[in-house]
């Protein structure tokens, strides 16, 4: 029978049932492993600002023993570009999240939008949760615009998608390449839209081009060149896929002299249409208030008030907007 030394020396025996009970209620039952997940606060640091970013593994429960998370980075930085405070997170015992520091380094140099990528090497006592990995972009502040990019949007209409931007002011602007990445690491230029040198006062741009797919989300940015011949980079904007969008429009004529036709094809009752300059203030309300649309509506407007130029025609859902350009030419 079980025996026990009490703390004045005597031994008492116990009964065998409650020391066997004891020891199932202390042991874990079988499969009770827990999962590790990594999450990354925040996942946007500046090289002169906010410079340091917290790693955290988190476990689905309590570990039966200590839980170790062995850390390695990937991504578009190299090794100069930040620190790691440990790339071993030591979880103890009853205990269910750990974490490291990661840290910027402000070597003074271009180098552009970069992405740290860590991700679970191994594990010891858990289950990594699928393939876990968080992602932290590191915004190099010796790349600061010479311009006074004020505003940046993309916005889709199923293939295609139009960037907008506005400058306060221009330093030597010769002009912007629009780039698209698929994975906000690999970039390729898609188009050209010329600056306006130095300028002082605010300048709208546009330009619109096709995603290879409607399907998944994209990131677009700006890549500024300078008179000098120096590069500069804008932050990412993310669009999302096809499937968030499901009101269509279309325009005719466009270009458009005097007035021009929206066609709105919508699987939603309530839209509001509205037109606005690159500058992004609305100019004309189309629907003012919601109301029941059919399958497909026309609705003509005069444009005959309207300067020549571009325009953007946009349809508001509650699942999200569409955006077509138009062109005026009165």
């Amino acid at each position: 029978m079980p025996q026990v030394t009490t703390p004045t020396g005597a031994t008492r025996f116990i009964c065998p049932f409650a020391w066997l009970l004891s020891i199932l209620l202390l042991t874990p039952a079988s499969g009770q492993i827990p999962l590790v997940t990594l999450e990354a606060s925040p996942t946007s640091l500046n090289e002169g600002g906010l410079a340091t970013a917290t790693i955290t593994a988190n476990l689905s429960g309590a570990p039966i023993d200590g839980v170790n998370v062995e850390l390695q980075t990937a991504g578009t930085a190299d090794a100069a570009d930040f620190e790691l405070s440990s790339t071993l997170i030591s979880i103890p015992y009853n205990a269910t999240s750990g974490s490291v520091t990661l840290s910027i380094v402000d070597d003074g140099f271009v180098e552009g939008l970069e992405i740290v990528r860590i991700e679970i090497a191994t594990v010891s006592g858990a289950l990594e949760d699928g393939d876990q990995e968080v992602e932290v972009e590191i915004i190099d502040d010796d790349l600061v615009l010479p311009v006074e990019l004020s505003a940046f949007r993309v916005v889709r209409n199923g293939r295609d998608l139009t960037a907008t931007w506005q400058t306060e002011s221009e330093v030597g602007n010769v002009g912007f390449f629009v780039e698209l990445s698929a994975d906000r690491v690999n970039f390729r230029d898609v188009g050209w839209v010329d600056g306006n040198g130095t300028t002082s006062g605010p300048r709208g741009y546009a330009y619109s081009f096709s995603a290879p797919t409607a399907v998944s989300g994209a990131y677009v940015r700006l890549r500024q060149i300078d008179s000098d011949g120096s590069v500069h980079f804008s932050q990412m904007v993310e669009v999302a896929g096809e499937d968030h969008y499901r009101e269509r429009l279309e325009i005719y004529p466009n270009p458009a002299r005097g007035s021009a036709t929206v066609i709105l094809s919508s699987t939603e009752d309530e839209i509001v249409v509205t037109v606005h300059d690159l500058l992004g203030r609305e100019v004309k309300r189309l629907r003012r208030d919601a109301s029941v649309l059919g399958p497909r509506e026309l609705i003509t407007f005069d444009v005959a008030d309207l300067a020549s130029g571009l325009y953007l025609v946009r349809a508001k859902g509650a699942s999200g907007v569409s955006v077509q350009s138009l062109h005026v030419s009165n």
